[in-house]
Order: C-alpha cells, then sequence, then structure tokens
C-alpha cells in the first residue's frame, strides 16, 4: 500500500469504493493479527523499552519519553530515564494530563469518574507501574 507506483497505478484501475473497501479489509486484518499483543505489556520485549534502553546504553537518551499509539498504558524507568505510554482512546479512556510541575496519567470514567493511574512530579519522580 506504500508503494508510490502501486498507489499511481490503484488509481487509474479501481473506483474510489473499491479502495476505500480495500483499505478496510487490509486494516482488519492487520488489527486482528496485532490485537492480541496490543494489551500485552512484554516487558523488555516491548519495542519502546528497547528503544529507550538503547539511547541509555548509548549515553544519548533524554530524561523524558512520552509515547503514544500503542494500546497499553505503561510508566517505566530505565536508570534516570523516564517513559510513558499514554495508551489509547478507543477502548481504555487513558490520558496524560499536566498541572505544574506534576503529571498523571489517567483513565476516564465517564462524567464524574476519573481513575488515577500514576501520578508524580516531574523533579522526583520514580516509577516503576
Amino acid at each position: 500500500m506504500a508503494n508510490p507506483f502501486l498507489q499511481t497505478l490503484y488509481r487509474y484501475l479501481f473506483h474510489p469504493d473499491v479502495g476505500l473497501w480495500l483499505g478496510r479489509f487490509l486494516s482488519g486484518r492487520s488489527r486482528k493479527a496485532h490485537h492480541p499483543l496490543d494489551y500485552t505489556d512484554l516487558g523488555e520485549r516491548e519495542y519502546l523499552y528497547q528503544f529507550v534502553r538503547a539511547a541509555v546504553q548509548k549515553g544519548t537518551a533524554a530524561d523524558w519519553y512520552l509515547f503514544a499509539h500503542r494500546h497499553l498504558p505503561m510508566v517505566r524507568q530505565i536508570e534516570n530515564v523516564h517513559y510513558i505510554v499514554i495508551g489509547e482512546w478507543i477502548a481504555r479512556y487513558t490520558f496524560w494530563e499536566i498541572d505544574g510541575d506534576r503529571w498523571a496519567l489517567q483513565r476516564y470514567g465517564g462524567p464524574h469518574s476519573v481513575e488515577v493511574l500514576f501520578s508524580a512530579h516531574f523533579s522526583h519522580a520514580v516509577v516503576g507501574v
């Protein structure tokens, strides 16, 4: 789907309705294939963990990393480097909030219900949830 030649060829051969159907079909297949892992904490096998760990080992890591587009909310620390995965809004309703020096990873539960999953200050956060 990312090849420019195939995109051009497709544009000339197919009606847009076919394109919508094909996109939904391929997206659905991908979603079904990855769904079991979307909500599984893979620990040190997490690709985001490996990314941050590699930066720490190279000595090029930032103090904080904030990631999205991973369905499972996480707060982790590798040495003195913190990383947060916000999670997703569609099924888990997780979000990240900053209030001055304080931050919180939270889950929306309705108009009058917000569950704090993790909260800390930027200046002295010790994490491991």
